[in-house]
Formats: structure tokens, sequence, C-alpha cells
């Protein structure tokens, strides 16, 4: 097989990933509600940042050495705190991902209760992801002419790491090894990640089009008020569906760590159209 064949077939194979994904989001539509948890666990943690800052703001002026102290602290913790949200809501996906794909009944709740068991390795991993995320911002802030640089390192760190998160939930291992194990599989599935993350993409906005339509019509029938309409309709269309997207998202990272490390997907989420023989590496 030659480079080029092999390069087609291994981003087929992303697409057939992404196919998964999407199926077994469609199967079971309560994993939706993983993401919305964390969505709102992330509102409050924001409301909670900007209340501190407003308090913050109301100090003497004599106080301003504290209080930009405490603006620092209180911004690190928050971020901290939004990062390890994220990364545990992640780990619970992959956990009912995984529970499907065995034939099990997972259930919201207990897979948020599974990812409790690596609460402290992925709380250390949060903390880890946190100080790299701001240090790539900061680098960016203070050296201008290297943004490019910067930006190019946030990519390929955010490319590499995002199955941290189910590599220390289920092979037990500490942050810093499962980094290094998340980065060999990435390497080695490199295609068929781009393919997958490509196509999760490319079905979502092609969804999403649709809801251009009330904005245009309102446009076209009533003027700006018209659009007023359009948008609060289209937002009721873009909202769920975005909580769908990134559910899908989240579960192929899940999917894609199953395949890197079995080989295959069970036959009951490929679809009639697709055989098991397909994806296998």
């Amino acid at each position: 097989m030659s480079s080029s064949t092999n390069l087609l077939y291994r981003m087929r194979q992303g697409w057939i990933l992404a196919r998964v994904s999407l199926r077994i989001v469609r199967r079971r539509k309560r994993i939706v509600l993983l993401p919305v948890v964390g969505v709102l666990a992330m509102a409050t943690l924001l409301g909670s940042y900007l209340a501190g800052t407003v308090a913050i703001a109301g100090e003497a002026p004599a106080q301003v050495v504290r209080a930009g102290v405490i603006f620092s602290l209180l911004a690190f913790a928050s971020n901290l705190l939004l990062y390890f949200v994220l990364v545990f809501v992640n780990a619970a996906v992959a956990v009912f991902t995984f529970t499907l794909v065995d034939g099990g009944t997972p259930s919201v709740f207990g897979s948020l209760r599974t990812s409790f068991r690596g609460g402290v390795r992925l709380f250390l991993w949060a903390a880890i992801a946190a100080l790299i995320g701001a240090s790539l911002r900061l680098g960016q802030g203070l050296e201008p002419q290297l943004r490019y640089g910067f930006a190019l390192a946030g990519f390929l760190w955010t490319f590499f790491v995002p199955l941290v998160a189910p590599v220390v939930l289920f092979e037990g291992v500490g942050p810093l090894q499962a980094v290094r194990r998340s980065t060999a599989i990435r390497r080695s599935t490199w295609v068929e990640g781009l393919g997958g993350l490509a196509s999760v993409y490319g079905m979502f906005f092609l969804a999403g089009a649709p809801g251009l339509i009330p904005p245009l019509l309102g446009w076209l029938v009533g003027g700006m008020p018209g659009v007023g309409v359009g948008l609060v309709l289209a937002a009721l269309y873009w909202v769920p569906l975005f909580f769908a997207g990134s559910t899908t998202k989240a579960v192929l990272v899940a999917v894609l760590y199953r395949y890197s490390t079995t080989g295959e997907i069970s036959s009951e989420f490929l679809g009639t159209a697709l055989t098991s023989g397909a994806i296998r590496r």
C-alpha cells in the first residue's frame, strides 16, 4: 500500500470513529447531561470569580498591593478549578462510553462516581494543564514577536494530551506518565485523530447551518426586530447542538483511546454499512 493510499485509509478510519462517536451519543442521549453539568459548574465558578473581583475592586488604595495578590491567587484558583471540571467531565464521558461499548448500561451519576476514583490524579493533571496553559498565554503576551510560536506550541499541547484523562483513570498511572502515554498514542494515531476531529467539526457545522435561516428570514420580513427574533430561534437550535457536538468530540477521544489500545470497536456501534475490519490497524 502506497503512502498516499495508506494516509487516505487512515483518514477514513478517523471518519468511521467519528461516526461511531455520533452513534453512541444518539444511542444514549443522556450522555449529553455530563457536559451540561460541567458547563453549570464552570458558570458557578466564573460567577464566584467575578464576585470576588468586584469585591477586590472596592479595596482602598492603601490595600492595592494586597488586593493584587488576592486577585492573582483567585484567578489561578478559578483557572485550576475550571481545568479540573473539564478534565473530570471528559473522564466521566469516557467511563460512560466504555460502559456502553462493553455492553453495560451506563448512567450519568454512575459515570461521575467512577471518575471520582481518579480524583486526586485527575486534579494533579488539571494543575499541570493549568500551569502550562497559563505559561503559554503569558508567553504570548510578553513576547508578541513569538506569538505564532507559542500558538503552535499551544496547538500541539492541546492535540497530544486529550487522552491523559482516560489514561489516568483506566491505567491507574500518574499524570506525568499519562502525558507520555497520551503523546505516544497520538503519535501513532495522529492521522485518525485529525480525521475524526475534522469529521466531527464538519458534521456539526453542516448541522448548524440551518440555524442561519431564522435570522435571515427575520431580516427579510421584519428588519432588525425580525433579526432579534430569528437569533432567539437560532439560539434555541444551536445550544442543544453545541452540547451534542461537545459530547461527540469527548466521546471521540474515548473511542480513539479504545481503538488505539485494542485495535477495534464493538460492531454494535459500527452500523450496517461498516464492518469492524474497516478500522483494524
